[in-house]
């Protein structure tokens, strides 16, 4: 039964709920404070509040209020409370509920609250004898959002029809508010939840700047708490003063509508250190109008820190010395640096996309004992590789590349590509080259030098004998002739035995200072008579030349052989080329003597055995191979060195080096010749190894009225030394013997008899004697191979001199 209350008591019941509603917290159980409300407006018994869920089609239970009767029976009948109960909804019942806002029945109706059990119905209907239910739908936009169901005594006075249709309106309108401030907040919390996991921050400004939300990498990145970015900080605050304008008038664009896309700033951190970015931002509408910014700050700093890293990285592979190649996985090039094109002479274009076999001559071929296939194996074993690759430079010189490859790895452990770090070695092998010639050339030397020593003597036993034999002969003596014949013999002999010793080093050699402009100028004659007509002989000399020290003679044959072998270079004519300058080092200045023609040229495999004695291309019986070879001695015993190319298209080019002279150097004059008087009395002690040139010099003074003791080494020299009572005047020794040189003989027996003279004789010098100072000309000494009359003219200069 209804009756009439004042309707406008309850509509002022119903504002108080709408407000409490309304500023209830989100946490706040609104369906229980709609329950009470509604309790309070009647003499109900039971106020519950139910929530249709359109998924099961169901009204479900969300909040109860009751008398604290009611209360305690449905404590006792329900173990503690309400459960969380539903009912469901069919067709009709949902047609039913938007006809009829409000029902009130007087039938049993336990079935339409959802709340109750049977057992509670009884007991009320029991307490209160007969109950009466009034239901109220909450209906918006002809959608059920749930139903008010209120319990009253069968006698009680029931909700007004207007108070109860103005209940289901508000308590309509505060669901669905509810309802969408509830979605909201729901979607506010995935919102942060997704920004939460983006590495960028994420932010949103008001129209005045102040920051509204901030992600949780917002916050790391600036150092801030989220408390302080939403509650003190503006977008400006996070932006170094260099920038703030610039971040200003942008904002206010963005604001305007325009789309000014990602700009990079220099922002600060809330310690003050600054970090490059780059920021993103829209305007935010609502309603029609803008209410802020909303934006992404991408942090460049370890980007740009990488960037440094990778230019550093780029600048330090492009200017390094050494060649680096980077292939992918199977060992295609795809990088080579500027050092490799230096190196190689290969352009980049040409070799990016080729496999590194054009590294070598051809595939599989052996390099240094590894070969390609080898080194490739190897690689894809995941090993590294050491060896070295053999090439051609476009213009035909070869070069040579210490390489170490080392595959590189992704995080995996694939092999993605190879790097190779290649080192110009070629200077070192031809270094290398040059030392393992120098020794076999040394080598060589020694066994010439002493070939030629041996020579030496002989030769002076067969000159001497001939010379004494040709002097003891008349005029008309037929046989005279076939002792010139023995003499011409042994000249010739001699100087090939000299030319070895030149080219072993081992020759008597006699510096002075030379200027190489004007022993040219005085050869002219005859170089041009040697080479003849059919070849042009040209000068191209630089001014200044500095002078050289040098034995005047070895350089006048250096000039000769280089000119003969140029000039049977070119047996149908051509063109011979002297040049010269001057260039400099760490170690001082140097000459160069170039020359060059315009011959058959040397094929490259030969180069390297151009120096080397009895060396030739020449046909049997045309050549000694002794010529190139001796320039060598000459060259390398005054202190330079020669080299040697074959440009394409014939000709070849020596280049003699030789250090330019620095300061005056001291000449000792030659002791002049002294023909008239060559006889003697003094006493002399003549120690030979060699018994034919010893039994000739000791014939050839003691027939000048010399008193002549002999030794055959130096042992027996000092015994007969000790034995005299009175000094010698001369000691004659050879240089090289065993046991004791010439020169240590030479001081014991100085040491005794300090006014005894020295006179040394061998076929080459050595380095004991060199020590006294016979390379500039201080030491008395007689050159083998000599004639009687090269001996007695030395015994008796030297005599006569001291």
């Amino acid at each position: 039964m209804t009756a009439n209350r004042s309707y406008e008591t309850e509509l002022l019941t119903v504002g108080q709920m709408a407000l409490e509603v309304a500023s209830a917290p989100p946490e706040a159980d609104i369906y229980a404070i709609i329950a009470g409300h509604v309790l309070s407006l009647s003499s109900a018994l039971y106020v519950e509040v139910a929530e249709y869920d359109p998924q099961n089609q169901s009204l479900v239970l969300s909040g109860y209020s009751a008398m604290a009767e009611v209360n305690d029976i449905i404590a006792q009948l329900s173990l503690g409370g309400v459960g969380k109960c539903e009912i469901p909804v069919g067709p009709d019942t949902y047609d039913e509920l938007l006809r009829c806002v409000v029902r009130l029945s007087d039938d049993f109706l336990e079935q339409a609250t959802p709340g109750l059990s049977e057992g509670i119905w009884h007991e009320l209907e029991k307490r209160w004898n007969a109950l009466q239910l009034q239901q109220i739908a909450l209906i918006n936009a002809k959608n059920i959002l749930g139903a008010i169901t209120v319990v009253y005594p069968h006698d009680a006075i029931s909700l007004g029809k207007e108070s109860a249709e103005a209940v289901a309106h508000i308590t309509a309108l505060l669901l669905r508010e509810r309802k969408s401030q509830v979605d909201r907040i729901r979607l506010e919390s995935r919102y942060m939840e997704l920004t939460d996991l983006l590495p960028e921050a994420v932010f949103e400004t008001n129209l005045d700047g102040n920051l509204t939300f901030a992600n949780n990498s917002a916050c790391s990145i600036f150092g801030y708490d989220r408390k302080d970015f939403l509650s003190e900080l503006r977008l400006m605050d996070l932006v170094a003063a260099v920038d703030t304008d610039r971040m200003a008038e942008d904002s206010e664009r963005i604001v305007r509508g325009k789309d000014i896309g990602p700009k990079e700033y220099l922002l600060r951190r809330k310690d003050g250190s600054k970090l490059p970015a780059r920021v993103s931002s829209n305007v935010v509408i609502q309603n029609g109008q803008p209410v802020g910014l909303r934006g992404i700050i991408i942090d460049l700093s370890k980007s740009r820190r990488v960037e440094q890293e990778y230019a550093q990285l780029v600048a330090a592979i492009e200017q390094t010395a050494e060649s680096i190649i980077i292939t992918d996985s199977i060992a295609r090039i795809i990088y080579v640096n500027p050092a490799f094109i230096k190196t190689t002479g290969i352009k980049a274009h040409s070799i990016i996309g080729n496999l590194l076999t054009l590294l070598t001559e051809s595939e599989g071929e052996a390099t240094e004992g590894k070969g390609y296939l080898e080194m490739w194996q190897t690689l894809r074993n995941g090993e590294s590789w050491y060896g070295l690759f053999t090439n051609h430079h476009p213009d035909g010189s070869m070069y040579t590349l210490d390489a170490t490859i080392n595959p590189v790895r992704s995080s995996d452990g694939t092999i993605t590509n190879y790097v190779a770090a290649l080192r110009d070695v070629t200077y070192e092998k031809q270094l290398e080259e040059r030392y393992r010639q120098s020794q076999k050339m040394e080598a060589v030397g020694r066994l010439a030098g002493g070939i030629a020593h041996d020579f030496n003597n002989l030769m002076t036993a067969i000159s001497g004998y001939a010379t004494v034999l040709d002097e003891g002969m008349v005029d008309t003596d037929r046989r005279r002739k076939d002792v010139k014949e023995i003499l011409h013999a042994v000249d010739r002999a001699t100087k090939l035995t000299g030319q070895l010793l030149t080219f072993s080093r081992k020759q008597v050699f006699k510096p002075t200072e030379l200027n190489i402009h004007q022993i040219l100028a005085k050869m002219d004659n005859l170089l041009r008579r040697l080479i003849g007509e059919d070849i042009a002989l040209e000068y191209n000399l630089c001014s200044d030349l500095p002078h050289v020290y040098a034995d005047s003679g070895q350089i006048e044959q250096v000039i000769m052989n280089l000119v003969v072998n140029a000039r049977d270079a070119m047996p149908t004519g051509g063109k011979l080329l002297f040049r010269t300058r001057t260039v400099s080092n760490e170690l001082g200045d140097l000459i160069h003597l170039i020359v060059e023609d315009t011959g058959t040229g040397i094929e490259d495999e030969l180069l390297d055995q151009i120096f080397e004695p009895f060396f030739t291309t020449k046909r049997v019986g045309e050549g000694t191979g002794l010529g190139l070879s001796t320039v060598y001695g000459i060259v390398s015993q005054s202190g330079g060195s020669i080299s040697v190319s074959s440009p394409k298209g014939g000709g070849a080019v020596f280049t003699v080096e030789l250090p330019a002279a620095t300061e005056p150097m001291s000449i000792h004059a030659e002791t002049p010749e002294r023909i008239e008087e060559l006889s003697g009395t003094e006493a002399i002690l003549l120690v030979e190894d060699e018994s034919l040139v010893r039994n000739l010099a000791e014939r050839v003074l003691t027939k000048k009225g010399y008193g002549v003791i002999s030794a055959e080494h130096p042992e027996e020299a000092m015994r007969i030394v000790g034995s005299l009572t009175e000094p010698i005047d001369l000691l004659i020794t050879d240089v090289v013997m065993p046991v004791m040189t010439g020169e240590e003989l030479a001081r014991s027996i100085t040491d005794l008899h300090p006014t005894t003279k020295v006179l040394f004789m061998s076929g080459y010098t050595n380095k004991a004697i060199s020590s006294r100072g016979m390379r500039d000309g201080s030491a008395p000494f007689l050159q083998k191979p000599f004639s009687p009359a090269d001996l007695l003219q030395a015994v008796r200069g030297l005599l006569d001199k001291f």
